[in-house]
């Protein structure tokens, strides 16, 4: 939708961002799958902050690490990724729960907790902050269908 204080240098400029965005992320995807020594393991070890001991863990196993990159390279699937998260106490960050803008934000939010998720990140515009703030309050303090307990 455009607004209508958008002129068109604005208009082609986001076009032409978001298609760069989505090259960039084809380029990502493309050469993990073609590069056999590809692994997630080197950002995994650089993690300093919050969820740094649970990624620190992920390659401490071989095993995980292999799990981790096969699901990093081929996963699309948002139920592999509520299986992974069912078992585990470590709180989980769901993001592109919109994708970019493709879903509505009373689906996204409330599929994402109901899949198990204790926080959403979103992207969104300045104008959109308030109305997704409440739709995501609303969906938190309504009757979800959540299995996962919450760990935030």
């Amino acid at each position: 939708m455009i607004m209508k204080n958008q002129n068109k240098t604005t208009v082609w400029f986001l076009t032409i961002l978001r298609i760069v965005v989505g090259w960039h992320f084809l380029f990502e995807g493309i050469s993990k799958l073609f590069n056999p020594n590809w692994s997630s393991a080197s950002y995994l070890i650089e993690s300093k902050w919050l969820f740094s001991g649970f990624f620190h863990w992920l390659i401490s196993n071989n095993t995980t690490l292999q799990v981790v990159d096969f699901l990093n390279i081929w996963c699309m699937s948002d139920k592999i990724t509520a299986d992974f998260f069912k078992d585990n106490t470590t709180p989980w960050i769901a993001y592109k729960v919109l994708a970019a803008g493709a879903i509505k934000p009373e689906e996204g939010f409330r599929h994402a907790f109901e899949r198990g998720a204790d926080f959403a990140c979103v992207g969104m515009f300045d104008f959109q902050v308030i109305e997704n703030a409440n739709i995501a309050y609303n969906i938190l303090n309504s009757d979800l269908k959540r299995d996962r307990k919450w760990y935030a």
